[in-house]
């Protein structure tokens, strides 16, 4: 969108415009960057539950820990994910709570 300067019939782009795209371009950057982390702590999350229901399945002598890194993860991948990613979330939280 254009408009024209009234001194100098040229064409030109306000300067609330441009700042107000920079800002929209900045904010749909950090939500991309937001969407990425969350998305990384989640695949992380799933990781170290399988982990440790593998740890639980082998008897290993290390489950306990391996358990509270899962646990450790689902927190933190719980608070940066969607809705569906928190619900997938719950259910691998339900597993590990049935492996003590």
């Amino acid at each position: 969108m254009r408009f024209q300067n009234m001194m100098t019939g040229s064409l030109t782009i306000p300067l609330w415009l441009k700042l107000k795209r920079r800002n929209w371009k900045t904010l749909k950057t950090l939500h991309l960057e937001a969407y990425k982390m969350g998305n990384r702590l989640f695949q992380e999350a799933r990781q170290y539950v399988q982990l440790a229901k593998e740890a639980s399945s082998a008897g290993s002598e290390d489950t306990q820990q391996t358990i509270q890194r899962a646990k450790n993860a689902l927190s933190s991948a719980y608070t940066n994910t969607n809705r569906a990613e928190q619900q997938q979330l719950r259910g691998l939280q339900d597993e590990l709570n049935q492996l003590h």
